[in-house]
């Protein structure tokens, strides 16, 4: 009798184990399927930026690079705060349009580097933002007190950066593009961490939203992983 109870109860917790690994799959691959949309959409909106000599000049001007840049910040914040009130398409759409805005704003970015610099650092922020997710994914570390830390830091990392613009210094430039390096690296994996552990109690019909904002989180991290690694690894034009 012990023995049959012991075997149910292992059953049991196995079968579980089985069900949440399951919802944690396709959680992802719906997390994964969302930010590689939205990768795809900044690249080629980045490049026909670079590639169109009048849409270069219209962003290039003062304010409509203002204009696109609050916009970007605008539609975030509808995101952020107005998620639970839209639907999983719309928060979806949203998400793709400010990918979209993002990749305007990096065609100037972009064409201040060479073409073998831009893929350097692409192929760089792939391999960390790969190597760190699995990390994270891995890991039996709990790392939501690094993530904490990492959070502030980028607040200060931020203060720096704004001060540099009017310093100037090309020694802090490279210490905070090494911090970002730093941060955003680990961000990845606290980030994927904190996308398994949501996803193993999320049912499958409630995934639509916290997928694509999911999904925005590692977009996030990606960009600014990227953006820091071309500034350590870039050649200018």
């Amino acid at each position: 009798m012990m023995n049959d109870s012991y075997m149910k109860n292992f059953t049991a917790t196995d079968n579980l184990n089985a069900e949440a690994s399951n919802r944690v799959r396709v959680y992802l691959n719906k997390v994964y399927t969302w930010m590689s949309l939205a990768l795809l959409c900044t690249a080629l909106v980045a490049s026909y930026t670079i590639t169109s000599e009048a849409t270069l000049t219209w962003i290039s001007t003062g304010y409509n690079s203002i204009m696109v840049l609050l916009g970007s910040v605008a539609i975030f914040l509808v995101m952020l705060f107005a998620q639970n009130r839209l639907t999983p398409m719309a928060l979806g759409t949203l998400f793709l349009a400010y990918s979209a805005l993002s990749g305007l704003v990096f065609g100037p970015i972009l064409m201040q580097y060479t073409q073998q610099s831009v893929g350097l650092a692409f192929g760089c922020t792939a391999g960390t933002f790969g190597a760190m997710s699995i990390y994270g994914a891995c890991t039996k570390r709990n790392l939501s007190g690094i993530g904490r830390v990492m959070t502030m830091m980028l607040i200060g990392l931020i203060i720096c950066s704004v001060v540099n613009i009017f310093v100037g210094s090309s020694m802090l430039d490279f210490g905070i593009s090494i911090a970002g390096v730093g941060i955003f690296s680990v961000l990845t994996a606290y980030d994927t961490q904190k996308l398994i552990e949501q996803g193993r109690v999320l049912e499958p019909g409630e995934t639509g939203r916290p997928a694509v904002m999911g999904a925005l989180t590692l977009y996030l991290d990606f960009i600014n992983l990227f953006l820091f690694l071309l500034r350590l690894l870039g050649r200018r034009d």
